[in-house]
């Protein structure tokens, strides 16, 4: 098993299971994404801030509860994993919403215009993981490179 499989590894019968609402999975797979590259740029998070400001799902949260909700986020990452959290939203959210994230997720991964190996392998592994199709996932891909070649 190699360090990324660890990274992706769901043990269901985990302590570890979380329990996730539709908004923090969805955020949870946006965080992950940008950091798949092993750091966080002002870009990224641009692109994650952009993400939720425009979507109706975040719309009834305060300033102070986004807050906290990164922070959860961001601690069940270190603790459990990127595999659970994405493994959790499978089961949460619509396949709509799913495949909403994985366009966000491709366009967070862009979004500093460089596409590294373990971004490649989160995007495929997200992909297996959400039950997006080959063909809705390349149609989604080519969107998202014409959108950011600026």
């Amino acid at each position: 098993m190699g360090l990324f499989d660890k990274f992706f590894n769901v043990d269901e019968t985990s302590s570890k299971q979380v329990n996730l609402s539709k908004e923090e999975s969805f955020l949870g797979i946006l965080i992950a994404a940008s950091a798949s590259d092993g750091h966080l740029s002002k870009i990224e998070f641009l692109s994650i801030s952009r993400a939720f400001n425009s979507s109706k799902m975040f719309s009834h949260l305060t300033e102070m509860q986004l807050k906290q909700m990164y922070e959860r986020i961001f601690q069940m990452l270190q603790s459990n994993g990127v595999g659970n959290i994405i493994h959790t939203a499978s089961k949460v959210l619509s396949q709509e919403l799913k495949e909403t994230v994985f366009a966000l997720a491709i366009d967070i991964v862009l979004a500093d215009g460089i596409v590294d190996a373990n971004e490649k392998q989160f995007l495929d592994k997200l992909q297996a993981a959400i039950g997006i199709n080959e063909a809705l996932a390349t149609k989604i891909v080519e969107v998202m490179i014409i959108k950011n070649r600026t």
